[in-house]
């Protein structure tokens, strides 16, 4: 029974490590997401900030009509390859266009991309529409919409919120909307997080 409780005891301790090594690379990665923007290049309005205030949870007026981005869809070659390959194509795409750089949504809100954004946006469950969104970040980005603004659910320290927007889209002759996520950090400042699945965004 001692050894048992020692086990389980230990296995307690090696699990609350983990945990805070997890936090800690999570903290790290956001510390090096904001970093990586250069804020010399990119002048701040009269309240220091990138992007504009406004309370979380309110509409905001669009200040110029969005336009929709056409795709060709022939933008990465050949689809038929590992989705892994064509994800690591458009990130390396991405990351010499977009990356250090900042974007104005039709709200007015600018929008800072970082090279740790593009690659969270298509690390997890990548697929053809977001691989080939991203070629074209800048655009979808200046042409997003705002859907609605909520709290950060992993209750992030430095996150002040969430906010969720879309840009229309075609794709060859398909139709469809890119969904944006934007933490916004507590100093004001925003950033490019990632892309939702088409449709998804601002449901539920």
């Amino acid at each position: 029974m001692e050894a048992e409780r020692c086990h389980d005891a230990a296995l307690g301790v090696i699990y609350a490590v983990i945990a805070i090594l997890l936090r800690l690379k999570e903290s790290f990665q956001e510390t090096t997401d904001a970093s990586e923007f250069k804020e010399g290049e990119h002048p701040r309005d009269e309240d220091g900030k990138f992007g504009s205030g406004g309370e979380s949870g309110k509409k905001r007026e669009s200040k110029r009509e969005p336009k929709t981005v056409e795709f060709s869809g022939n933008e990465l070659g050949d689809m038929n390859r590992p989705m892994k390959e064509i994800a690591r194509e458009a990130m390396n795409i991405a990351r010499e266009k977009f990356a250090g750089r900042s974007f104005e949504a039709t709200d007015g809100s600018k929008i800072a991309v970082t090279w740790q954004g593009i690659k969270h946006g298509l690390s997890e469950d990548a697929n053809p529409t977001k691989a080939i969104a991203v070629t074209k970040l800048g655009d979808i980005l200046s042409n997003a919409k705002f859907v609605k603004t909520d709290k950060d659910y992993r209750i992030r320290s430095d996150i002040k919120a969430v906010h969720f927007s879309k840009t229309d889209a075609t794709i060859g002759s398909k139709k469809t909307g890119i969904g944006i996520v934007v933490r916004e950090h507590k100093d004001g400042n925003r950033y490019y997080d990632h892309f939702e699945a088409p449709g998804t965004v601002g449901e539920g």
